[in-house]
């Protein structure tokens, strides 16, 4: 088994809240989606992560938790009429929240990797909110809690890239091979209260 993993990089994004708006009155009709990302992109509010359930009922987006407020909302206000009339259930908020990523060239040649990210939250105890992946494969997102993210990265990135940390002075150290002739080691800090990537000497 070769050691030079497919997956290039482990990211974060934090302060972000989910939103959501569901209901049955979605199911078969056209136009919703359009005006919700309409509203949104009239007030200059930036959307990092989309996911939408098959069933058409629902759409899930998130946002920079400073947007939560706003966009709240000027979704309320542009879907009133199908929340009055119950056909669209209230604007749900989440917060508190991150988003962690599986970052690779050529995912989708290689079976297991979504199924090895969850196992691994599912496996420390870590809800998944939400999940994304475009059709590439080269991007695998999830949604967990803030509070998680300590906890996760150590975990994630010693399964998801097949690694044995070691131990420094300074913290945890993993290297991770790009191709056969360059690596980078990348360390997380014993003091931090959170987890963010640093090269290591």
């Amino acid at each position: 088994k070769s050691k030079f993993s497919t997956i290039k990089g482990i990211s974060h994004i934090e302060n972000i809240c989910l939103l959501t708006l569901e209901g049955s009155g979605m199911v078969g009709t056209p136009g919703y989606s359009k005006r919700l990302f309409e509203c949104l992109c009239i007030n200059n509010i930036n959307v990092v992560m989309i996911t939408q359930a098959s069933s058409e009922r629902s759409i899930c987006i998130g946002i920079n938790s400073s947007d939560s407020i706003f966009s709240e909302n000027i979704i309320s206000e542009e879907f009133k009429n199908e929340i009055q009339n119950k056909s669209l259930e209230p604007v749900l908020i989440e917060k508190d929240l991150c988003i962690v990523a599986l970052v690779g060239d050529k995912m989708k040649n290689h079976q297991g990797i979504s199924g090895k990210m969850f196992s691994t939250l599912g496996n420390n105890n870590i809800n998944v909110k939400a999940i994304s992946q475009g059709a590439s494969e080269r991007n695998i997102s999830a949604v967990i809690e803030k509070k998680n993210i300590n906890k996760e990265y150590r975990k994630l990135i010693s399964s998801a890239l097949n690694l044995a940390p070691k131990k420094s002075k300074s913290g945890i150290i993993y290297t991770l091979y790009y191709d056969k002739f360059n690596s980078i080691e990348v360390g997380f800090a014993a003091s931090q209260n959170f987890l963010a990537p640093s090269a290591v000497n």
